[in-house]
């Protein structure tokens, strides 16, 4: 019988990572999905220069909500009414007025209401605005109210065939509404008006110049009720401008 040689299996013995670390001198190597990861922990939030602005927007936006009490957001737009005649007529004059001039002071020139928060500080209303330029949408109650008066023969636009002897010049100083104190909060209306002797057209002597200022109380803090306001201060500048100029004997026959 023929004797054959054993062949034992042999067993390897494998290391593996956990083994390695019962081995002095074998230093630990952690997982390559963490090798190079930072310890995790809590993210702290730093705001970013967009996340401000917002902030800063937001903050902006109830400011101007806490001058006027709005219903809603939509944008309104208003108009000055033609003032109605609130004062006796100076009598009938022969002179032909010429509206030459009529400027808003820069602050005050565009369409949005304009509110005064403190001493230095204004703010703009994004939701109430005039229909039209400051400057046009008072032309027109202007001329309105000059010829109601009676104290010109006739009151004429620019390029008109009837040429006039008499000049004004008008600028509005301040056009605002006044809510440094909310209680007492007011619309705001200053002007200057300046009469001239006209020969075709060009200004000569001036016959008048004076400015006039009102602060009328708000019913309530509403963009109508500052419209309405505006209104009435604007009836009795004028009413003033006009007797002005009638007991400066200005409108005498020439």
């Amino acid at each position: 019988m023929t004797a054959y040689p054993v062949h034992r299996p042999r067993f390897f013995r494998f290391q593996t990572r956990a083994s390695s670390v019962e081995r002095p001198g074998n230093p630990v190597r952690p997982p390559l999905d963490t090798r190079h990861s930072p310890p995790r922990g809590p993210i702290p939030y730093e705001p970013g220069p967009d996340h401000i602005l917002w902030v800063m927007l937001l903050a902006a936006v109830g400011l101007s909500a806490g001058c006027l009490a709005r219903p809603h957001l939509n944008k309104q737009s208003f108009i000055f009414a033609p003032p109605s005649l609130s004062a006796p007529g100076t009598g009938a004059g022969s002179r032909v007025l010429g509206l030459r001039t009529l400027q808003v002071a820069a602050p005050f020139e565009g369409r949005g209401f304009v509110y005064r928060t403190g001493e230095f500080s204004y703010d703009r209303d994004p939701y109430a605005e005039f229909m039209v330029s400051p400057a046009e949408a008072l032309a027109s109650p202007i001329r309105t109210r000059l010829r109601q008066a009676g104290a010109f023969s006739a009151v004429v636009e620019a390029g008109s065939a009837l040429k006039p002897d008499t000049l004004v010049e008008i600028h509005v100083d301040q056009l605002y509404g006044d809510f440094q104190q909310p209680d007492h909060a007011a619309a705001v209306l200053a002007m200057r008006f300046a009469f001239f002797d006209s020969s075709n057209g060009v200004p000569a002597g001036v016959l008048l110049e004076r400015g006039y200022s009102r602060d009328i109380p708000l019913k309530a803090p509403t963009p109508a009720a500052l419209i309405e306001g505006w209104n009435q201060a604007l009836a009795q500048i004028l009413d003033s401008a006009l007797l002005d100029f009638g007991r400066a004997g200005a409108n005498a026959p020439k």
